[in-house]
């Protein structure tokens, strides 16, 4: 309702100043004009100057956390210690919170769990071996009375069997084997003439076979040494062993094997190995056949060097400057490398044999040849004395075979007979004996469970109980220089929360967290000014970090000090002014006012003064919308070219006139 009287009550003040002008100017002795600064509207960008208060610490830095709650029982170490890998910086008091009397209490009742346990497996065990005993006697009886039975059956059905193959074979041999004589010689002259026309030709096969493969062994040779050169070049950037490589992961070396520094110096060693035999190798002019044996070689001290590339990446540690993303990538493409060279061995190696295969072949076939040249010709004069043979042979013994015939018949019948009886009270004092087993198992089974239950619950405390032990242990994760300290003996620590901070000497950096607000606003390379006292100099953001701390939701921002000079006038860990500009990048383009020309009159609304003809004072109501220290941005009712006043707005009113 105030905002539709203003718009009426304003043209009738207008028309009213209109129709006193004559009189206004007849009279400028009686208008007092006010003093006030004006300005014309126009668009421009939005931004404000941040101060912010930060720190001096060493570029490299990492805290340690306790992993328990409870107080400190000893601490060795103090600030400026150089410490080592593992070792024990300070101890949590395990005696005030009971944690060594129920490891003790545990370790007891594991001890008497188990004593339980072998007594009860003991108690029953001698019936189940019994038993069993029992069991196995019974089957190894029944087992060898069917192997014997079925040995007799074998030999009766075999006797009967060979009879009636003697009575079929001596029916048909008189009409059969003059014609099986006479086939095999042919057989065996056709065979020599067919042995003389191929013999020409499988030598001649042979040897293009063996020209074929020379080739393919240069071709895989030229290719073989092109993937080896490669996987040598790549562990020359991780390791920067020689002098083409060197320097290439300055920024992530130090976490390169941090858990243990012994395997990256090994696979230094294996690389110059493997390349010292590479550049030999580049440089000889052996024969294809050498150069693949020294290949081989090579590619054997290869395999060697990448197996200890994956030791160094598992040993490997991350950090702001070396992330898990640029780890993960690494291990993918040493285990790509090593898969190449793995396949790069194979495929030698089955040239290799290859090789040597067809070298035996090409031996074994020529004096196989001269073997059978001279078999076949053995085969015709053998077949000729068959066929002789044949022909002087008689069929005597037919009524012999089939008397023999009748009376393995009925033997064979008499022992089937027998055999099963035997076997059907075997079968039966089996399955009494099984039983047996069955019921005694079933009853130490059932007894153990029970037992074994108890026995994995006082296991899973105990062990629990043992990790609790190890995590009132703090140790140093590598090799550093304690830099602050904030646990004395008998201070109360709790999970996670930093006990020692371990840095390493080098470059220093001014690093502080910015919360969410603040951080959409900076980027890195933006410049900022650091002062101390009457020191300060410009640089620029070198990092922000991509998430906030799961902890204390802020963000990570550092300056790097890259000049010497300036940097050791800083003093570690002492407190800094720093000025950046905070760019609201989506505020360009605005309407905006100075604070000074803004009027309140109620909680929720603001004018300012607009200057008319005459510069006579009109309020306006506006919008506003963002602000900083100095100035607010208009979001409505003012328009470029609009005349403000932006001084003196308390001493003045609307329809005042100003100078």
């Amino acid at each position: 309702m105030k905002k539709i009287i203003s718009i009426i009550i304003l043209p009738s003040f207008l028309l009213f100043s209109c129709a006193q002008k004559d009189e206004t100017i007849t009279q400028k002795d009686e208008i007092i004009k006010k003093y006030a600064k004006t300005e014309v509207l126009a668009l421009k960008p939005f931004s404000e100057e941040l101060k912010l208060t930060w720190k001096i610490a060493w570029i490299q830095e990492t805290t340690i956390s306790s992993q328990v709650s409870w107080n400190v029982k000893q601490v060795k170490n103090k600030v400026w210690d150089k410490v080592k890998a593992w070792d024990v910086l300070a101890t949590i008091d395990t005696t005030t919170n009971l944690l060594s009397t129920n490891l003790n209490t545990v370790n007891n009742t594991y001890s008497n769990t188990l004593d339980i346990y072998d007594l009860t497996k003991e108690s029953i065990q001698k019936d189940l071996e019994s038993a069993q005993m029992q069991l196995e006697n019974t089957i190894t009886t029944r087992d060898n009375t069917y192997a014997s039975t079925e040995e007799q059956l074998k030999i009766a059905q075999t006797q009967l069997d060979n009879i009636n193959v003697q009575w079929k074979n001596t029916m048909q041999m008189t009409n059969t084997s003059l014609d099986l004589a006479q086939k095999s010689l042919d057989t065996a002259i056709l065979n020599l003439e067919n042995f003389e026309k191929n013999y020409t030709q499988t030598i001649d096969w042979l040897e293009v076979k063996k020209q074929n493969l020379l080739k393919n062994i240069n071709t895989t040779i030229t290719s073989s040494s092109s993937n080896i050169d490669s996987v040598l070049t790549y562990a020359d950037t991780i390791l920067w062993v020689s002098d083409a490589n060197k320097n290439l992961n300055d920024s992530y070396e130090i976490y390169l094997s941090a858990k243990d520094t012994t395997i990256k110096t090994k696979a230094e060693n294996d690389w110059r190995n493997a390349k010292a035999l590479y550049d030999d190798f580049t440089k000889s002019n052996l024969s294809d056949l050498d150069k693949l044996n020294n290949l081989l070689d090579i590619t054997n001290k290869t395999i060697i060097l990448y197996e200890d590339l994956v030791k160094i990446s598992d040993n490997s540690i991350v950090s702001s400057s070396f992330s898990d993303s640029s780890l993960s990538t690494m291990k993918t493409t040493i285990k790509t490398n090593q898969s190449v060279v793995l396949w790069v061995k194979s495929w030698l190696v089955s040239l290799q044999n290859s090789w040597d295969d067809l070298a035996s072949t090409i031996s074994s076939t020529k004096t196989n040849l001269e073997t059978s040249k001279i078999s076949l010709n053995q085969a015709i004069t053998i077949a000729q004395a068959s066929l002789v043979n044949t022909q002087n042979s008689t069929n005597t013994n037919l009524d012999t075979v089939a008397g023999n015939k009748t009376l393995l018949e009925n033997q064979l019948k008499s022992t089937i007979a027998n055999i099963k009886t035997q076997r059907d009270n075997l079968d039966n004092a089996v399955k009494i004996a099984q039983n047996t087993y069955n019921s005694t198992k079933a009853k130490l089974d059932a007894s153990l469970a029970w037992v074994k239950s108890q026995l994995a619950w006082v296991s899973w405390q105990k062990n629990s109980l043992l990790q609790q032990v190890d995590n009132t242990i703090i140790k140093a994760p590598f090799d550093w220089i304690i830099t602050s300290k904030n646990i004395e003996v008998w201070t109360l620590v709790n999970p996670w929360t930093p006990v020692f901070a371990i840095s390493k000497n080098g470059t220093k950096i001014v690093k502080s967290d910015l919360n969410s607000d603040n951080i959409k606003f900076i980027k890195v390379w933006q410049e900022v000014l650091i002062s101390k006292n009457w020191l300060s100099s410009t640089w620029t953001i070198s990092l922000v970090s991509a998430s906030a701390d799961n902890i204390t939701k802020m963000y990570n921002v550092e300056v790097k000090i890259l000049n010497n000079d300036f940097s050791k006038k800083m003093v570690l860990w002492d407190y800094v002014d720093v000025y950046l500009k905070k760019d609201l990048w989506n505020l360009n383009n605005q309407i905006i006012i100075p604070f000074s020309s803004l009027i309140t009159w109620s909680s929720w609304e603001f004018y300012v003064y607009l200057v008319w003809s005459w510069n006579i004072l009109k309020s306006q109501i506006i919008k506003i919308w963002e602000t900083n220290s100095n100035e607010l941005v208009v979001e409505d009712w003012l328009k470029v070219w609009d005349k403000i006043v932006t001084s003196w707005t308390l001493n003045l009113s609307e329809g005042d006139i100003i100078e």
